[in-house]
């Protein structure tokens, strides 16, 4: 997808409801769709606009997203609509704007706890399994994806013009977060696939930022090897990239095993000191 830009004030008006949106800033770009943050004209107030050049794209995402219109962990849509923009048409969503950041941007400023760390990707194991059972399987999971909202203090998980039902293709993907970009199964959706990505979503977070170029699957188990983590912790790892785990319930709970372990060691060594 070509990334779209659009000026702080530009002023967009949707042809269908008429609304008119003026932009305040460009938020990020995802696989779909540019996303800014807009302020509706009438009312004054905030929102997120997802916007793209491909109809089909965001027409998918808003069918997901009003699935889920409620979801605690999904920012809610409102409407779509469509524009003209120097003479070429667009097609926008208006969803709920978090005031917050992605993982991605919180990990350049600070190292994240292993604890926290843990916690993250147990939530987002957890959305996954919600996901699952309405046969959506979301498969893009990395830190640009899951949004930290300030105001009340939960995780959300954005960027759903990815999805796929099981066992269908993924099309939308991070190689780095990519089984098939390792060598280590089929680009297609199953838990199996999410437990990889989740299971690399932990290793940023816990050890550092993903390397860039080619992928070596004996060099990132050396990684993991060398790593200052727990024997429990590497093991887990190694066997969430080696998708050994039945399901997602019991990756979690090996993941939960390990974090109630850390606490405990924690709570030794301050006892000590």
């Amino acid at each position: 997808m070509k990334p779209i830009r659009l000026d702080y004030g530009t002023r967009v008006k949707g042809r269908w409801y008429g609304k008119e949106f003026e932009v305040i800033r460009h938020i990020g770009d995802g696989g779909t769709a540019s996303v800014f943050l807009v302020k509706d004209l009438a009312s004054g107030r905030e929102y997120a606009m997802k916007i793209s050049g491909n109809m089909l794209n965001l027409e998918e995402e808003y069918r997901v997203l009003s699935r889920l219109n409620g979801c605690e962990y999904v920012t809610p849509v409102y409407y779509r609509d469509d524009c003209v923009l120097s003479g070429t048409m667009h097609f926008f969503l208006i969803v709920k704007y978090c005031s917050g950041n992605n993982l991605a941007d919180i990990c350049r400023n600070k190292r994240l706890s292993l604890r926290t760390a843990l916690q993250v990707v147990m939530i987002a194991g957890g959305i996954c399994r919600e996901l699952n059972n309405m046969n959506i399987y979301y498969c893009d999971l990395k830190p640009d994806n899951l949004v930290f909202d300030n105001n009340h203090g939960c995780l959300y998980l954005v960027d759903f013009g990815g999805i796929a039902g099981r066992g269908e293709g993924v099309t939308h993907f991070t190689p780095y977060f990519d089984r098939a970009s390792w060598g280590k199964g089929l680009r297609v959706a199953d838990e199996g696939y999410q437990i990889f990505g989740l299971t690399m979503l932990l290793l940023v977070l816990a050890v550092g930022n993903e390397p860039s170029g080619k992928k070596h699957y004996a060099k990132l188990l050396e990684t993991v090897e060398n790593s200052n983590l727990s024997k429990g912790l590497k093991s887990v790892i190694i066997k969430g990239l080696e998708q050994e785990y039945d399901n997602l319930s019991e990756y979690c709970d090996d993941l939960r095993e390990v974090a109630v372990n850390l606490v405990c060691e924690q709570r030794y060594y301050d006892r000590k000191a």
